[in-house]
């Protein structure tokens, strides 16, 4: 393990330690809501409840249908952690649709960036975004980021109004894809992909990404910079060459009210429980203390800026 490694756990473990003796009002049950079974949110939200529990942070995951609805119950104080996108948490902290009214959160840490990927079959007369006209496609889960970003690509595209549009859930599309039902879909998500990547194992060659990273652009100018540019490397799904989308960087964020000794202690926990975390998924290998104050435009919880400047690594 390298020094700063070691410095980084001596650090979390001291701070987990004095907030041990919080007030018993902070030792109630803490809601994590993550997302869909067996998807990223899902699983690094269940390890990080599960390591709590042995630093007397008790904590509880719940699955939803992720980004959107974590903000709601959040919103609703029917949970008090949540895994967002930040174009989502944007929206959230605005009150802009599909929010009734502003979610007073703030951010714990950025842990990894998703690639929304635009999946079509490769023997599909699809060569551009402007071949979708007409198409079936799905945006992803009702109450997801994914149908966040791909509805606002779309609008980018000129093609709003001009697709239909099924709301779908990854395997359903994956299925509907490879049985010729569908004829694209998006999803973001880390690389690879576990459905997508096992699709291509099974049938090589049956799909094809379109790029997307021309949209950036124009993207940042009407949303500001939730949007990134990313490449999604040929090797990941056995493409003949690389291809340009859009990145999307995803935040843990609690409420605004949250004492500041209990975000203190989940933020110190995070990085605490790397290993953990690392096993559960291997997108929690982009969690580290030296990028997660990236969470733009959501603010840094109090607590979170306590443990980072006693790490050194936040600057008034």
């Amino acid at each position: 393990m390298k020094r700063r490694d070691l410095g980084r756990l001596a650090l979390g473990s001291a701070l987990l330690a004095a907030g041990c003796s919080g007030s018993s009002a902070e030792a109630d049950e803490l809601v994590i809501a993550t997302g869909s079974v067996g998807g990223v949110y899902d699983r690094l939200g269940t390890a990080l409840a599960s390591v709590g529990q042995r630093f007397a942070l008790q904590m509880s995951a719940v699955r939803t249908a992720a980004s959107i609805e974590n903000m709601t119950l959040l919103g609703n104080r029917a949970a008090d952690i949540g895994f967002t996108t930040v174009d989502c948490a944007s929206l959230a902290l605005g009150g802009e649709a599909p929010f009734p009214a502003p979610v007073p959160i703030a951010a714990l840490a950025a842990l990894y960036d998703d690639y929304l990927q635009l999946v079509v079959r490769a023997d599909a007369s699809i060569g551009t975004l402007a071949d979708l006209a007409g198409r079936r496609v799905s945006t992803g889960e009702v109450g997801s980021g994914t149908d966040i970003a791909a509805e606002r690509v779309l609008a980018a595209a000129g093609l709003a109004g001009r697709v239909r549009i099924a709301r779908q859930s990854l395997s359903t599309a994956v299925a509907g894809v490879r049985a010729g039902a569908l004829d694209a879909f998006f999803f973001s998500a880390g690389l690879p992909t576990p459905a997508i990547n096992d699709l291509v194992r099974a049938e090589p060659g049956i799909i094809r990404l379109l790029p997307l990273s021309q949209l950036v652009g124009r993207l940042q100018s009407e949303f500001g910079e939730v949007y990134a540019e990313r490449t999604v490397p040929r090797v990941t799904y056995r493409m003949t060459a690389d291809v340009g989308t859009i990145g999307i960087t995803n935040v843990l964020v609690v409420r605004r009210d949250m004492s500041d000794n209990v975000a203190r202690r989940l933020t110190a926990l995070l990085f605490e429980a790397g290993f953990q975390l690392r096993d559960a998924h291997i997108d929690a290998e982009q969690i580290d203390p030296r990028s997660a104050l990236g969470t733009y435009p959501v603010p840094l919880h109090p607590g979170a800026q306590q443990y980072y400047r006693a790490a050194k690594l936040f600057v008034d």
